[in-house]
């Protein structure tokens, strides 16, 4: 840079300060509203990617999600990846459960007494193995209980203890299916897995045993409660024209319907931040140009005011042989430096090169307008309008 340069800078230093100023201010709002958009478009991708929406089976006026003896063709739209017009594709983790009449076996004491079966999925769908709610439960073998397919149970602390007096490790039942109390009963031994807290005579299977067995003794697949996540959280829609022809939304006044079940899909929250972060994203967006149109125009006022000031000394460089060419180059330089300065601290501070580039480009829009006019205007007439 010239000396010369930089003592036509300085003889105007309130607008140099104004234009350093300005710059770095712009520079740093552009690198905060661009960065606020890429934060509020990083975290719509993650809601639509990982927020969990759960749908519930319930009875039609929603009063009930159990004990809903849910037929095998409702699990298989459900769960069949092969079924053509099924929603497979767009459910994930099924929970359920399954319950069973059950009485102790021909060679256990208590014969005849009813007890409660339940083979379930997941623990959380039983308060008394819901870890994760503070219910302890002292596991006695090791792996998966819940996905096993062995003959294996949970029983009470009490169920416990009635068995290691007699010195026994497995539970024998006769177990009946509700949907098909015609059935047969089919006994069971079963090994104890683990044992809950408190004196529940209810018994708790896995999930896959309890598959393979209503497979192998009863030919078919139900449930007594059904709940599961929606897969793709971007294809809610889809799920639900899967899913309407054997569901209906629930209906509190209970009337005359064609259908067994309700279906809820409990997306409202998830539509109510969708909604906040697109809000979000949209405003970012309107206000980021409407703030480069005014780095625009500022450009160009800024730009007016330099080199209405300077006017004669171009003027002089014109008449002492600076060609029109040279004379821009001279006047975009100078315009340029203040905002060159305040956009590298800016660039700096906040680490950021995009907001930089929009500024500068902007800008140059805006002072390019003030800076032709010196080049193209007369020198002669110039002086004459100074005097």
């Amino acid at each position: 840079m010239s000396p010369f340069l930089v003592k036509r800078l300085l003889r105007r230093p309130v607008l140099l300060l104004v234009t350093f100023v300005f710059c770095l201010g712009c520079c740093g709002l552009l690198g905060y509203l661009l960065g606020y958009l890429d934060r509020q478009q990083q975290e719509l991708d993650r809601v639509q990617d990982s927020f969990d929406i759960l749908c519930v089976v319930s009875n039609t006026q929603g009063s009930s999600t159990t004990g809903l003896g849910i037929s095998p063709t409702y699990l298989q739209v459900l769960a069949d990846p092969d079924l053509e017009d099924g929603a497979a594709a767009y459910v994930r983790d099924l929970q359920m459960t399954k319950e069973f009449y059950a009485t102790p076996g021909q060679q256990e004491a208590g014969q005849g007494q009813e007890l409660q079966v339940i083979g379930l999925t997941d623990p959380e769908l039983a308060p008394a193995l819901d870890e994760a709610m503070g219910a302890p439960v002292l596991w006695l073998t090791q792996g998966d209980f819940f996905g096993s397919q062995g003959p294996l149970c949970v029983v009470s602390e009490t169920m416990y203890q009635q068995l290691r007096e007699k010195e026994q490790t497995e539970l024998s039942l006769l177990l009946r299916d509700p949907l098909s109390p015609e059935t047969v009963e089919e006994e069971v031994t079963l090994t104890v897995a683990g044992v809950h807290v408190g004196d529940s005579s209810t018994v708790y299977l896995p999930w896959g045993y309890t598959q393979k067995l209503m497979e192998d003794c009863f030919h078919y697949v139900s449930c007594d409660s059904l709940q599961f996540y929606v897969r793709d959280n971007r294809q809610i829609q889809a799920l639900y024209d899967r899913v309407k022809r054997l569901f209906q939304p629930v209906d509190i006044q209970g009337g005359y319907t064609l259908y067994s079940y309700a279906l809820t899909i409990y997306d409202q929250q998830y539509w109510s931040t969708l909604a906040t972060l697109q809000q979000n994203i949209h405003r970012s967006q309107y206000t980021i140009p409407i703030l480069l149109v005014l780095v625009v125009l500022a450009g160009a006022l800024i730009s007016f005011l330099a080199v209405r000031s300077a006017r004669r000394s171009y003027a002089l460089m014109r008449i002492q042989g600076l060609s029109r060419m040279g004379l821009l180059a001279t006047v975009l330089v100078e315009l340029l430096l203040p905002a060159l300065v305040g956009c590298g601290l800016a660039a700096v501070l906040w680490r950021q090169w995009l907001p930089l580039v929009l500024f500068l480009v902007c800008y140059v829009v805006g002072g390019m307008a003030a800076a032709i006019r010196p080049v193209l205007a007369r020198p002669a007439m110039i002086l004459r309008q100074q005097e």
